[in-house]
């Protein structure tokens, strides 16, 4: 067991002077009968520091202000109307046991120990002074560069003025140098993209930004004395989930474009340079591009760091309560939920499937029960098995209905084949439209989805590079499918045409033209979702009404239809209208594009971060296909059967949903009687077939689902062309970012 223990004071000590403390401190920890072995101890520092106009502030070695952007009490307090730094946060963001922004609502029954409580990440991290100095006083003609260009360079990198301000200038009615958006155009031109503030907070509107509460200090000598010994700051951070606040922000600064930049531009102070990678920092000033030259070397370097609970002083003054003496332990219990999944409320059953981490357990506890629960459920009936889900995908709508889809597909991208029943008038009509779509068969698909990666490969730029050196060009994966499915949904459906409809990924709340494969997605979630939340159901409507709008205003524009468009035209020729083709071609671009993406984004970040694969299955796919050209035979030998594997444990989605029927025929709308049914959980079967990933049985069966994806063969050929040609492309490796891969062409 790893424990931390810190000693915080105020004094009054010179700032090189080590606290008298302190080595006593350490010396009991490691005395004789503790049990305890001292595994790092580092004395720390706050620096304060008066800027020219009389403010005080905490300053690191790099002598900028910080802690401006902090949580605020009275923590479970809310942001004023019409401001912008958002300082008050819900409890849950930094203590459990509290509802937080994200929707999670505070536990039925407190746990002892964790309530109250906090997580804290601890990182050493080196700050290399020298390497900063000597890129910010660079080569200029007659010597280094002023002080107050350096100044400025260093103040771009930040995103804030030394002194904290804001690089725009105090905002008309801001009360505090934390009141700012980058919705306002003035502070989004004066901050660059990918300054540190701008990575880990992008400011820009969205409903929820992780928020972590910073208390960090500085090690090392005094800033600007000493400069040949190591010197940094141990960051300190508080918050209530580190994978969804912490590591999200993490992953924004290693390049996850959270302010939509692109990947390659990292958070010029934490970024992890490539050996022989040298950095260019780009920043506009008066209109023009100004430039400076980072060495192959970080200006931060990761030391060490830990996660750790930080139980509440109540949980720690009660800590012997939640031990067993080791003679009288019991036989651990068997895993369990923590409580029963169809007993829980909305929130709570919605907590343990929507976590990745929760939901496996929740599943195998539905799957081993005996069914017997009646439907009335705050979630629904939940359907885990195989068998079970199979036969609700197989009924024609005598005991499990599609309507709700309907409806919702009706408030968003228009009404299709996927929100009817068997026995509804005007499926019949629409059938041929299915039959459409299943004649692309895997090898057209994946053909066509060479060309179209091809063409996305292409547009992505090489880092600079020295005469001799080997070219490098990072591959950020959200951007490179979003190109390949907007290039495919071109070629097929004939948009995005960058008039109606442009190529880009999802935006909160886009109220421009629509984006796809973006608004897509946006209206998958809102389609799909068993229960969705309030913002998803409103984004979703909007966003998929933007889309069913573009259609038909480029249908009206009387264009040459591309291959499955006029085939779908056709097969609706004796009864369609040009309302109706429009919410097919939208209906099928939803039902297309989420579905691969999701499906692709999960098994890369499955190889590249949860197993470390990537470089396995790359290899066997070279091993099948030795030469320059891929072929359809070779990546479907080589990686088929692995793509399977990856998607049978995280299928996109995992849930899908259902109406059930009533004796005499109606739909039981109500939302407590909806029957989920868990792809995911079925597919832990052995003998559920692969092809349910895409709600089918195998292909060949005697009653085939009602609802399967018919684009399951068109999507299949889509993800070996996308996995196969990136692996084809060269040598991929992976940085800090689940979805950012280097590529070195072979």
């Amino acid at each position: 067991v790893h424990v931390l223990v810190q000693l915080r004071r105020v004094d009054e000590l010179d700032q090189n002077e080590m606290h008298p403390e302190f080595p006593p401190l350490v010396a009991a920890l490691e005395a004789t009968g503790t049990g305890l072995r001292v595994l790092a101890a580092e004395p720390t520092r706050s620096y304060r520091r008066t800027f020219p106009d009389g403010s005080v502030h905490s300053v690191g070695h790099m002598g900028v202000a910080d802690g401006l952007s902090q949580p605020k009490p009275p923590i479970a307090g809310k942001p004023d109307s019409g401001k912008h730094h958002r300082d008050g946060v819900a409890a849950g963001e930094l203590l459990l046991g509290y509802p937080t922004a994200r929707g999670d609502h505070a536990p039925a029954v407190p746990e002892p120990l964790l309530h109250d409580g906090s997580f804290l990440v601890v990182r050493k991290l080196r700050q290399w002074m020298d390497r900063l100095d000597s890129a910010l006083d660079g080569q200029e003609p007659g010597g280094p560069r002023p002080a107050a260009q350096r100044t400025r360079i260093l103040e771009k990198m930040v995103g804030r003025g030394i002194d904290g301000t804001p690089l725009h200038g105090s905002s008309a009615g801001a009360q505090h140098a934390n009141d700012f958006s980058f919705q306002d155009q003035a502070a989004s031109d004066a901050c660059p993209f990918h300054s540190h503030i701008r990575r880990s907070n992008p400011r820009d509107g969205r409903s929820y930004t992780p928020r972590i509460l910073r208390r960090g200090m500085s090690y090392g000598p005094a800033p600007g004395t000493a400069m040949d010994q190591p010197r940094g700051v141990m960051f300190m951070a508080y918050c209530a989930s580190i994978s969804e606040q912490f590591e999200t922000m993490q992953r924004w600064i290693a390049g996850g474009n959270s302010s939509g930049v692109g990947s390659a531009q990292g958070d010029p102070l934490l970024r992890v340079p490539l050996e022989g990678e040298k950095y260019t920092f780009r920043y506009l000033e008066g209109g023009k591009v100004e430039r400076v030259e980072f060495p192959d070397q970080p200006l931060v370097q990761l030391e060490w760091g830990l996660y750790a609970f930080v139980p509440s002083l109540a949980a720690l003054q009660g800590l012997a309560q939640f031990t067993v003496p080791r003679a009288s332990a019991a036989a651990p219990a068997p895993a369990s939920p923590p409580f029963d999944p169809e007993e829980g409320d909305r929130e709570q059953v919605r907590g343990l499937l929507e976590d990745r981490d929760k939901s496996a357990l929740a599943w195998q506890w539905v799957r081993e029960k005996d069914g017997s629960a009646p439907q009335d459920r705050a979630y629904g009936k939940l359907l885990g098995r195989a068998d079970e889900v199979l036969a609700a995908m197989k009924d024609g709508g005598t005991r499990y209905s599609v309507k709700g889809y309907g409806a919702r597909k009706a408030a968003s991208v228009g009404p299709n084949l996927l929100g009817m029943d068997p026995q509804d008038a005007s499926r019949a009509a629409e059938l041929p439209v299915n039959q459409v779509i299943e004649g692309v068969t895997e090898q057209a698909a994946f053909d066509a989805a060479q060309k179209a990666v091809a063409a996305v490969l292409a547009r992505f730029p090489a880092l600079p590079a020295a005469p001799g050196d080997i070219t490098r060009t990072p591959i950020d994966l959200v951007n490179f499918s979003d190109g390949v499915l907007a290039g495919l949904c071109k070629a097929w459906f004939g948009l995005p045409d960058g008039t109606h409809m442009v190529p880009g990924g999802r935006l909160p709340r886009n109220a421009g033209t629509p984006r796809c494969p973006g608004n897509l997605t946006t209206a998958s979630r809102y389609v799909f979702t068993p229960h969705p939340r309030d913002a998803v159901v409103t984004e979703g409507q909007a966003q998929g009404q933007k889309v069913r709008a573009a259609v038909a205003a480029w249908l009206a524009t009387d264009p040459v239809l591309p291959p499955l468009a006029a085939g779908m035209k056709a097969a609706l020729a004796t009864t369609s209208s040009e309302a109706r083709l429009a919410d097919n071609i939208a209906g099928m671009m939803l039902g297309f594009t989420p579905t691969v993406q999701g499906n692709f984004l999960r098994v890369m970040e499955t190889w590249i971060r949860e197993e470390g694969s990537l470089w396995e299955h790359q290899q066997a796919l070279l091993a099948e296909s030795p030469g320059q050209a891929l072929s359809f035979e070779q990546a479907r030998a080589a990686l088929r059967a692995r793509l399977f594997a990856t998607m049978r444990a995280r299928p996109v989605p995992e849930m899908l949903w259902r109406s059930p029927v009533a004796a005499d025929g109606t739909v039981l709308a109500d939302a407590s009687k909806r029957v989920v049914l868990g792809i995911a959980s079925a597919l832990t079967e052995p003998g559920a077939p692969d092809e349910l990933v895409f709600g089918r049985d195998r292909d060949g069966a005697a009653v085939p689902t009602v609802h399967g994806c018919p684009g399951y063969h068109m999507a299949m050929g889509v993800l070996l062309a996308m996995v196969g040609c990136l692996f084809k492309a060269g040598t991929l490796r992976p940085t800090g970012s689940p979805v950012l891969l280097i590529l070195t062409p072979n």
